[in-house]
């Protein structure tokens, strides 16, 4: 049967930079040019610095759509544009606009009703979690970003056959464009390191639940015997100041640098010889899956959807979430065995590319979309 020429609209919170974001653009892009799809973002409170690219990519983005948080009047304005695009899916992503996209999709007697989880159940108010049990009855579909994602949600009461799994998408293409030798020279001569350096990076928003504070603390050890490690913290956020009075504390200054927010990050991974994601809670860890895309071993804390990407001893090396003891002994593992981290990395980059390919799960998500609008349609629906 010939695919119809579905038309989507998707509900986000904004189209600033982001996982959640990224993975929209990318896998609406395929959805608009390769499926023939007519794709409608529309954001919540903010446009967005993506919204250029996804309007480049023949995809239209409306919004703002609330005239601040507080805007009581945004479900009957959703309602009405709902009704006006005669769309044949709404699409929402994480809380607030799954909250009002669904129900305002409810009633606008949208077909096809889908929404996004993209963390862990637990990471969410039990409010939160009420909503979506309730929510579930008038959806035809909850997306998960990893299998973790969708066990938690599971266990917090959403009905197994409510909830699918279809993987954040990662932008192979910017890994593969970059000239690694050369990205890594320049990107040490930067930061004054040579090749003689053992450099420990990491990509990640400034905050408790990343587990930053672990990384220094195992800093601290692993400068003890590897003089010339160094570490590079790129991101910002509320945990700055406290890292670095910990730096200071353990006297590690002349080796943390904390590059702040960096839109170059395929260009800087190649300088890590190892990518470390030391966080408390992950639904799927994209900063780990862009280390393995751009070929740097990784070590990664064993929790939420990660150990789906890194598998112990094949594509990286898995620890105790918060234990920095065992963190070090990581780092000191793949300092010494350069060749069996190799190997690991190049295992890894192949797996992201089985596993992340945004055509692919973009093909996945449009059989979704064309398996529930066709139940619909032959009820009746539309």
């Amino acid at each position: 049967m010939k695919q119809a020429l579905l038309r989507v609209f998707h509900l986000i919170y904004s189209l600033e930079i982001g996982g959640a974001e990224a993975d929209l653009l990318g896998k609406s892009r395929a959805l608009a040019q390769v499926h023939g799809y007519d794709i409608t973002i529309g954001c919540l409170l903010k446009r967005g610095e993506l919204a250029v690219g996804a309007e480049a990519a023949s995809v239209r983005v409306l919004g703002p759509l609330m005239q601040g948080k507080l805007d009581a009047r945004v479900i009957p304005r959703l309602v009405r544009l709902m009704r006006d695009g005669r769309y044949d899916v709404v699409h929402t992503h994480m809380f607030a606009s799954n909250l009002l996209g669904r129900l305002a999709a409810v009633l606008a007697g949208v077909p096809v009703i889908v929404s996004t989880v993209q963390l862990i159940a637990d990471r969410e108010a039990w409010w939160e979690i009420l909503v979506d049990r309730l929510l579930q009855y008038r959806t035809d579909t909850m997306i998960a970003s990893s299998q973790a994602v969708r066990q938690s949600f599971i266990q917090r009461g959403i009905q197994p056959a409510k909830i699918a799994v279809i993987y954040n998408s990662v932008d192979l293409a910017c890994f593969d464009a970059v000239d690694w030798e050369a990205a890594r020279r320049a990107t040490r001569q930067a930061f004054g390191w040579d090749e003689g350096h053992f450099v420990v990076g990491t990509v990640a928003r400034l905050e408790r639940i990343k587990g930053l504070d672990h990384l220094v603390e195992a800093a601290s050890a692993v400068a003890e015997t590897i003089p010339r490690a160094r570490f590079l913290v790129v991101g910002d956020g509320p945990q700055r100041e406290d890292l670095l009075s910990r730096v200071h504390h353990f006297g590690l200054e002349e080796r943390f640098v904390f590059a702040g927010l960096r839109s170059d990050v395929p260009q800087i991974l190649p300088a890590f010889d190892l990518f470390v994601l030391p966080s408390l809670s992950e639904a799927l860890g994209i900063a780990a899956i862009e280390a393995l895309a751009s070929g740097v071993p990784v070590v990664a804390s064993q929790v939420g959807g990660v150990p789906e990407v890194i598998i112990h001893g094949e594509t990286g090396l898995l620890v105790p979430p918060g234990d920095a003891a065992q963190l070090a002994q990581a780092i000191w593992h793949v300092a010494a065995n350069p060749a069996e981290a190799r190997r690991w990395a190049d295992c890894g980059r192949e797996r992201v590319r089985l596993m992340f390919d945004v055509n692919s799960l973009a093909d996945a998500q449009a059989g979704l979309y064309q398996h529930f609008w066709e139940r619909k349609r032959r009820k009746g629906t539309r």
